[in-house]
């Protein structure tokens, strides 16, 4: 409600003039009723400053705090990805891997298109062997992720374990396409040119993944190696 307007007095000789005061606030329709937008603010409000007590306890080195607050965030609203994202990184720290799947599966069943969860769930499912969960998982993200060279180098993985190299190639290329210095995609890429035959093509990637500068000494020297391998 308005704070009322006061009365001034306004002398001019031996009149005197006052200010009218302030319309009346026009009373709701339905004094009663709560906007469905307030009570999505307040939730985010509420999981927001959650967030921010469990990103306080994590900078003060107290994890069980911020676990019970990063949970209590995601029960106001499920959506909260920072808050999501938090909780997940802070049980895959802990090696709780199942307990990270399982925050993963959830905030992607909200929002299937979210194209960091999906990287992060289909490297644990790559990590146990499950590739055709892996590339179901990546394939709900596909549309952000196509702009991802993380994302498309790790689809460009999950095909190549399933033996379908002409769309691991297609996934590597788009990867090397969006960065060019990665030095794996540009190796998985050769890979994957080699077993379709295509030599040539395969030797130049290897070149690429040899002379990215990035890769570790092992993986350097394979590359370097299937040039000489495949040139003789």
């Amino acid at each position: 409600m308005p704070k009322p307007v006061e009365s001034v007095q306004v002398r001019a000789g031996a009149a005197a003039k006052t200010a009218p005061e302030a319309p009346a606030a026009r009373p709701a329709a339905n004094p009663g009723r709560v906007e469905k937008r307030d009570i999505a603010k307040s939730t985010f409000e509420r999981a927001e400053q959650e967030f921010r007590r469990a990103i306080g306890a994590l900078n003060q080195g107290h994890s069980a705090d911020a676990e019970s607050a990063l949970l209590r965030a995601i029960g106001i609203d499920p959506s909260h990805v920072p808050a999501r994202q938090a909780l997940i990184a802070l049980m895959l720290e802990q090696k709780r891997v199942d307990v990270a799947r399982r925050l993963l599966q959830d905030g992607l069943a909200l929002n299937p298109a979210q194209a960091q969860f999906a990287l992060v769930l289909a490297r644990i499912l790559i990590d146990s062997r499950d590739h055709a969960n892996a590339l179901a998982v990546l394939a709900g993200a596909s549309g952000p992720g196509a702009t991802n060279a993380e994302y498309m180098a790790m689809l460009g993985t999950v095909h190549q374990r399933l033996g379908m190299h002409r769309e691991a190639a297609e996934a590597f290329r788009a990867a090397v396409r969006l960065a060019p210095a990665t030095g794996t995609a540009w190796l998985g890429l050769g890979i994957s040119l080699e077993a379709l035959d295509r030599r040539a093509e395969a030797v130049e990637a290897y070149r690429q993944a040899a002379t990215s500068g990035v890769l570790q000494a092992e993986l350097r020297a394979y590359a370097e190696g299937r040039v000489r391998q495949i040139k003789q």
